[in-house]
């Protein structure tokens, strides 16, 4: 008997099943029917996370984990140079990276952003190597406002200039001097990158040693380059040193709101009389506002120390969870006997616990101590009670409100005389008996009590005028200036 034939309609389930089976063989990577590699479509370092600080996190642990990179996925074949990307002068700083961003050009790219020795910044796209922005057009001080000077203080280069060339040609010939030599830091909800750079303002080719040397801090635009605040530090940081002994070399820390960074030498020689005396030090800045908020020198002045660099490898001062902040001194330049103390931390192994509090304008300042362990006892400090106290602060330092609750309950009370005594009259026109006197006590304790709430209220109201005025905080913060020129930066400064 023959069968009959079978249609193509009755054999499409059938195929559609076929075709689903293969298709899930393709994307699982099985057998023969294995996908391509999508390292060939799209390269393994932009499919990380972003790379926002030095060694990719605030402990500085180096550690990153991505989806596919593997022994066979770096094998010959699969990773070779992609591009070489241009830039002028040496690079110390480790190149950054911002995945998926939103630049000038309204439209979203993974960003390598690159920091010369020569104070230039560059904005690569990571996928097509496009130069997107970079501000060779002078937006930070160039090469010509290098610090190049890099001298002893009688005025001879020394070896250790060799350690600072910001340029090299194909001929070797070098330029020196100090720019960018430490690794930024982007902090990418506020769309911002703050870098570190030598200026010496005054300086010639012809006359290097001129002038004084300046250490800046940037806030740069992710999007565009465009230099939103720049600040130089106090001279007074490094008294009574100069910056002429000192270098910026760790890479930068955000924390809380402020960017830590440490000084090492100018050069990495002990000798004392040949070279500009200096003091390692800790320095803190507001990333808000870029003013000084910390500043913790390895060796108080009394002691008589000098040294005590903070290089930590160009790698960035770290920090845990808890906030506080660990770094290494070195590079003693005399013998003088060390007492150990909270403020002698020379050739040693520190961490600091700084504490933040908000300044009238919501930057952050910083009240430096030094926590001693407890050698006996338990504390008494009670969280529950000790939080209740702290909140009444917060509320009767910063507010009048509890003084206006007064007068608002005042009005409310007396308020409610009025209401309590129509009450009373509608019930005794039905008949409602009560005790002799009742509604007179209870109408004239609440009116009354209405009253002294009231004039209680309206004299806590003066009395916070008058906090208010002695406090001497200011009426308005001026929090962004657009279209002032250089006088919005002095409108800021003005609110202190």
């Amino acid at each position: 008997m023959k069968s009959p034939p079978i249609s193509l309609a009755s054999r499409l389930p059938a195929l559609i099943l076929l075709a689903a089976l293969l298709s899930l063989l393709v994307d699982s990577g099985c057998g023969v029917f294995a996908s391509k590699n999508t390292t060939e479509d799209k390269p393994l370092e932009t499919q990380g996370p972003d790379l926002l600080t030095n060694r990719y996190d605030n402990g500085r642990t180096g550690h990153l984990e991505i989806a596919g990179m593997n022994g066979p996925a770096v094998a010959a074949g699969h990773w070779n140079e992609l591009a070489t990307l241009a830039v002028d002068g040496a690079v110390y700083a480790q190149p950054l990276f911002v995945k998926n961003f939103m630049m000038a050009d309204k439209r979203a790219h993974d960003v390598v952003y690159i920091a010369t020795a020569r104070n230039r910044v560059y904005a690569y796209d990571a996928n097509t190597f496009a130069l997107l922005w970079h501000d060779d057009d002078g937006r930070l001080p160039g090469p010509d406002l290098l610090d190049q000077t890099v001298l002893t203080p009688d005025g001879t280069r020394e070896d250790c200039a060799l350690m600072s060339p910001t340029w090299i040609d194909s001929a070797n010939n070098r330029e020196f001097g100090i720019g960018v030599q430490s690794t930024p830091v982007i902090d990418r909800d506020a769309g911002l990158m703050y870098a570190s750079y030598r200026t010496r303002p005054g300086s010639s080719t012809q006359n290097p040693a001129a002038g004084a040397p300046e250490q800046h801090i940037a806030a740069i635009r992710l999007s565009d380059g465009a230099v939103i605040l720049d600040r130089a530090l106090p001279a007074s940081t490094f008294a009574p040193q100069t910056l002429e002994g000192s270098r910026q070399r760790t890479s930068l820390l955000l924390l809380n709101g402020v960017i830590y960074m440490g000084f090492g030498s100018h050069c990495e020689e002990t000798r004392a009389d040949h070279f500009f005396d200096y003091v390692g030090r800790v320095v803190g800045i507001d990333a808000k506002t870029l003013s000084l908020v910390v500043n913790f020198p390895v060796a108080d002045e009394a002691s008589g120390i000098l040294g005590g660099g903070i290089w930590q490898a160009s790698t960035g001062i770290s920090a845990d969870d808890a906030g506080d902040i660990y770094f290494s001194s070195g590079n003693r330049m005399n013998g003088m006997d060390q007492t150990p103390g909270p403020q002698q931390v020379v050739s040693s192994v520190a961490r600091l616990h700084p504490i933040l509090t908000k300044a009238a304008d919501g930057s952050v300042t910083s009240v430096q101590f030094d926590r001693p362990p407890r050698h006996a006892g338990a504390g008494n400090y009670n969280r529950f009670f000790g939080s209740i106290r702290i909140g009444m602060n917060g509320v009767v330092c910063f507010s009048n409100y509890l003084l206006s609750l007064a007068t608002v309950f005042g009005f409310v009370t007396a308020g409610t005389a009025f209401v309590v005594a129509l009450a009373y009259l509608i019930l005794k026109l039905s008949g409602v008996p009560f005790p002799l006197g009742n509604p007179t006590i209870v109408i004239l304790v609440l009116f009354l009590g209405g009253v002294q709430l009231m004039s209680v209220g309206i004299l806590g109201e003066y009395i916070g005028r008058i906090y208010d005025e002695v406090k001497q905080r200011p009426k308005f913060i001026v929090d962004q200036a657009h279209g002032f020129g250089d006088s919005a930066k002095s409108l800021k400064d003005r609110v202190a």
